[in-house]
Parts: structure tokens; sequence; C-alpha cells
């Protein structure tokens, strides 16, 4: 067992070299070495090819695909999750990384508890700063105990708090539901997985930090419409899990209570936000508040 790869990295990348360096370096600074490292490259047009070429020749762990065209993101996230041979895997975006012993917790716990089907740690979210070290802003989720959480509880509780996919450890027999994830759900997709997951399996949230998020501050402030917009995606999301068979009226109720608390919450949110033309994201708020 310690010479076979138990634990499946999916790196999605398109044109950010430096970044994909630090990612992998992450992973292959792991207390547990039990993984191998599969980069998706989007047809990248810069130095990404030669950075990954380089990492295989460090590392034989380290394995690369280009694609001969750019698929999209979330296609190349789907190529990759598909492709997944081993035991275990988790999904690393190029500009993020994992703190050392990640693996070792998470394959500890998962091999000695069958019952549970994957295993998710705390995140730190980073503000990249040029030149100096990353600043810590603060840690995600919150609310979260130390403990198991079994379904569909697991499911009311990331209604509440989202957990980075990309902090936590699936069985790849999981990979069966996967397949039921709307690709149209698009950077809502790891959304999407969960909330399937969280209704019929349990799963172990750890109360240590696991996955370091970098949040780009040149970004973030440029973007407040696109997030908004995504807002708008997960509602979406919301209403068509909301109106799915394998939901228990119970589920409902409880679903559409959070949903009106949160959505209304976001729409007061972008009031503050914009100055004026909010009133396309009100109208939108109003016509999913009648569906919920």
């Amino acid at each position: 067992m310690l010479n076979q790869s138990l634990i499946t990295v999916v790196i999605p990348t398109y044109q950010r070299p430096k970044r994909l360096k630090r990612a992998v370096c992450s992973v292959l600074n792991q207390t547990s070495g039990n993984f191998k490292v599969c980069i998706y490259d989007n047809n990248s047009q810069d130095d990404t090819e030669s950075v990954a070429k380089a990492l295989m020749v460090f590392d034989s762990r380290v394995e690369y695909v280009r694609h001969a065209e750019n698929i999209g993101p979330m296609q190349n996230h789907i190529v990759g999750i598909q492709a997944v041979s081993t035991p275990y895997f988790v999904v690393l975006c190029d500009d993020d990384y994992f703190l050392p012993d990640f693996f070792e917790d998470a394959l500890n716990y998962l091999e000695s508890n069958s019952d549970v089907s994957f295993y998710a740690g705390k995140t730190i979210v980073v503000e990249e700063a040029e030149n100096k070290a990353d600043k810590p802003i603060m840690t995600n989720p919150k609310g979260f105990e130390q403990r198991v959480y079994n379904a569909p509880e697991g499911f009311y509780a990331l209604l509440d708090c989202h957990i980075a996919w990309h902090a936590i450890i699936f069985r790849s027999s999981l990979i069966a539901d996967f397949a039921a994830v709307n690709p149209a759900t698009n950077t809502l997709l790891e959304w999407d997985f969960e909330f399937l997951l969280a209704k019929k399996h349990n799963y172990y949230y750890a109360d240590k930090e696991s996955f370091v998020f970098v949040d780009h501050a040149e970004e973030y402030f440029s973007k407040n419409i696109k997030v908004y917009k995504r807002y708008l995606d997960l509602l979406n999301l919301i209403v068509s899990h909301l109106c799915h068979r394998d939901m228990t009226r119970a589920m409902q109720q409880r679903f559409g209570r959070w949903a009106r608390v949160n959505f209304v919450r976001t729409l007061k949110r972008s009031r503050r936000t914009f100055s004026n033309g909010h009133e396309f994201f009100e109208q939108a708020f109003c016509d999913a508040y009648r569906i919920i």
C-alpha cells in the first residue's frame, strides 16, 4: 500500500505557471506521499507547459495532460475528475495551495471509518501580496463542529456555510454521483456536487486548517457585478434542488426557509454595494423569492 497512490490531485490550469508551481509544490510537500498529481492544461499559450514538464522531471508522481483546445474551465474540471482511478481524490485550483499534513490527516480518518464518504478541513483565506507573505483574512467555514455529519443533517449544515471542495478529500466511489451534476451550474459546480452528496452521504469535518484560498485583491473589487451574478446562479441552483424529486417535504420546507433568509440578505447587500443599477438584481431576487 505504501507504494500505491491513494489520492489523485486534480489540478485544472490555464496560464498561471508561477502559481501552478506553488500549488504542485504544496502537494509534493505533504507528509503523506501516497498520491499522484494530474495537471490538466486548458491549452495555455504561455510557460505553463514547460513548468509542468519540469515538475514531471523533478517528481515522477506528477502527470501532465494538455488539451488540444480550450474546453472551458468547468469541462476541464469534469475531465480530470472522471479520469480518477485511485481510491480518493481532491481538486486543487492552480492558484491555491494545501497545508502539509492535510492528506495524512484525511487518510488516517477515512481509512479507519468506511461509513464516511468524505473528509473536510478548514480553509484559510489569504490576500495575495506582491513580494511579501500572504496576509490571512479569515478562516472558513464558520459554525461547523469537529464531528461526523450524517445525511441529511450535513446537507442542512452546508446550506448555512459552504465548505470549499478544495478542502475535501473524496472517496472516488462518489464519482458516480458526480455524473448527476449539471455542467450548466458553471462556477457553482462544487456547490451542486456537495449538495448532491450531503443529501445521502455522511461526511467528517475536522476543525483544522488544511487548505489556503488565495483572494486576489486587485481583481476582487472590480468584479462586484460578477459576484452578484454568481449569487443569482446559486439561487437558481437552490431552486432546482428544492424542486427535485429526492427532496422530502421536511427537507423542502427547511431548504425554503434557508433560501428566503439568505437571498433577502443578499439583496440588501447588493443595495448597499451599488449606488444605482441594482434593479436588475432586485427583480431577479423577487422572481426567485416567489418560486421559493
